[in-house]
């Protein structure tokens, strides 16, 4: 081991110099990452059909004009997203009052005629 060259101080100063520099660069580059905008994960789309009295369907219509007129254009599906989460607020007491108000239907798509 006599000959075996040791390592000088100017070297350990240098290897931990440039291992603190390492670090130093990987601790700038996450800052300048969490530095960027974060974007939200987009939720997946889903596409549905229901059926519903015609009286209710015309709500929609009714609701979109009353956003038209404070200047808010509003498309119907976005009437309905939010009467959904309005409706997921409700408390269970007034979620259950409020659908025991509704009308039972038959659902499915109604009877083609004969051509």
């Amino acid at each position: 081991m006599a000959n075996s060259p040791t390592p000088g101080k100017e070297q350990l100063s240098d290897t931990a110099t440039s291992a603190t520099r390492a670090r130093a660069s990987t601790k700038t580059a996450a800052a300048a990452k969490s530095d960027k905008i974060f974007k939200p994960k987009k939720d997946k789309l889903v596409r549905d059909s229901f059926t519903m009295p015609e009286s209710e369907y015309s709500l929609i219509a009714a609701v979109k004009r009353r956003c038209l007129a404070k200047g808010v254009a509003v498309k119907k599906s976005e009437v309905l997203r939010a009467a959904v989460i309005g409706f997921a607020a409700l408390s269970d007491a007034e979620l259950t009052s409020a659908l025991q108000t509704l009308v039972v239907i038959k659902t499915g798509r109604p009877p083609q005629g004969k051509k």
